[in-house]
């Protein structure tokens, strides 16, 4: 359990109960051990839990402010952690890990749970389209590989989600597409359409067909294992 039993702790600081309770059951590195040492002052232990009652009145009124403006520093940084998006171009994160940067890692726990090393997966989001336009149900789109462009990796897919994050129902059940699952039909010439949409391209065309919801939506395309170029 991430609290104790009984707790007495208040309802602003019960994050610090939690993460102490956590901490019971991390490694915490070496080069670290003398920093944690030192939010004892302030009622963080490794081992006993959050020392709440040994407090006083100005330090418990500071980490309930603490508490507070963590979460604002904390959402700021993972709005800015890849760059910019272009106009139709996908914005490429790279390294979601880092062991030295405590506001990376906070960051990154805080918009994607946990990250992982670019040699493993890369995953492009894309938001807006080549006009500069939301993506939106109320247009059709077109994704366009090249011949012999898929992306370089073993195994890749694109999934769609809603502006909230979440999975779009349709009414083929299909969430992503690309070569995990799916078998896809590329054209005569070896290039390959993805149609990304609410309704349906046609019959025949619905193999490539990535169903998008009426409003507005993004896409991730996460390339496992990528090649190096």
């Amino acid at each position: 359990p991430l609290r104790r039993p009984n707790t007495t702790t208040p309802a602003e600081l019960l994050f610090f109960e939690e993460l102490c309770e956590t901490l019971k059951d991390l490694t915490v590195r070496e080069n670290e051990l003398a920093f944690a040492r030192q939010t004892e002052r302030i009622g963080i232990t490794l081992d006993n839990g959050f020392q709440f009652e040994k407090l006083d009145a100005m330090t418990i009124a500071g980490l309930k402010r603490a508490a507070l403006d963590a979460q604002s520093v904390i959402e700021h940084k993972a709005r800015v952690l890849t760059q910019q998006q272009p106009g139709g171009t996908w914005m490429m994160p790279y390294d979601l890990t880092n062991l030295d940067n405590w506001l990376f890692r906070a960051a990154v726990g805080w918009e994607h749970v946990w990250g992982d090393l670019s040699s493993e997966l890369l995953f492009p989001r894309v938001y807006i389209d080549a006009s500069g336009q939301p993506l939106s149900g109320q247009r059709r789109y077109t994704l366009q590989f090249p011949p012999g462009q898929l992306p370089p990796s073993r195994y890749w897919r694109i999934s769609m989600y809603d502006l909230e994050g979440f999975f779009v129902d349709n009414p083929i059940k299909r969430y992503g597409i690309g070569n995990m699952a799916e078998k896809l039909e590329p054209n005569s010439d070896g290039s390959l359409t993805i149609y990304i949409q609410s309704q349906s391209p046609d019959k025949a065309k619905e193999v490539n067909w990535l169903p998008s919801p009426k409003e507005g939506f993004f896409l991730m395309l996460r390339i496992y294992q990528p090649e190096e170029k």
